[in-house]
């Protein structure tokens, strides 16, 4: 189970990850969640809460492209 500190950390970029593809916040959890990119947050915590938000939003979308993932 993650800490309350990665979870907060999740909704947080999550939320700008929903703001910047124009997605419900919701929309975007299920998004990310089905395309592997929460548990890739949850692994990899300690190095991409170190990046600016807009490089781990970079990330967020390859990994779930790569997954399978369609972003508009």
């Amino acid at each position: 189970m993650p800490s309350k500190r990665i979870i907060s950390y999740i909704v947080f970029i999550t939320n700008k990850f929903s703001k910047q593809y124009g997605l419900p916040m919701n929309k975007a959890f299920i998004f990310l969640a089905s395309n592997g990119v929460t548990q890739f947050l949850v692994e990899n915590y300690e190095v991409e809460h170190q990046l600016s938000p807009d490089d781990v939003i970079e990330d967020m979308a390859l990994i779930a492209q790569k997954n399978g993932g369609v972003l508009a």
